[in-house]
């Protein structure tokens, strides 16, 4: 797995520190809303430790933005880029959004289940965002399947 410290410019310790100070916090007040210590979030800034994908996530929450955003895999985020004019876009750019959007969604759900949240409450959060039954279904099973989550053995 690649890790996202091994960029030339350290992108994520960049970003994490930019998120920071644009929000006008300070690595205590940040640490202490994540509920890490101090010295760990210090760690993450100057780039000699590295976020799990649980904690990375919930950075990417707490700043509103993507995680592909945070660890450099996007120069910019969605809601920064202007609109043209309204104008249709293209089917592979809608599919580059639609595939970011699951990808999306797989990682968030892949850090719920870390987090201990059932199944059900799952479903319920796709729910709210206004997913079918059927996608509901289709995308748990997808994940369980893939090993993106395992179910955890009944007994």
């Amino acid at each position: 797995m690649e890790s996202i410290m091994d960029t030339d410019k350290n992108i994520f310790p960049n970003r994490l520190k930019e998120l920071r100070k644009s929000a006008k916090l300070t690595q205590q007040q940040l640490s202490s809303e994540l509920n890490i210590k101090q010295g760990t979030y210090s760690r993450w800034e100057r780039g000699l430790l590295e976020p799990n994908i649980a904690q990375i996530t919930d950075i990417a929450i707490f700043f509103k933005v993507s995680v592909d955003y945070l660890t450099g895999k996007r120069d910019k985020e969605y809601s920064t880029i202007p609109a043209l004019n309204h104008e249709p876009i293209s089917v592979a750019e809608s599919s580059k959004i639609a595939d970011y959007v699951i990808s999306s969604i797989f990682t968030a759900l892949s850090s719920a289940k870390e987090k201990g949240i059932s199944e059900q409450t799952m479903v319920a959060l796709l729910s709210e965002l206004g997913f079918e039954k059927e996608a509901q279904t289709t995308l748990i099973e997808q994940l369980y399947e893939t090993g993106a989550l395992k179910q955890p053995k009944e007994q």
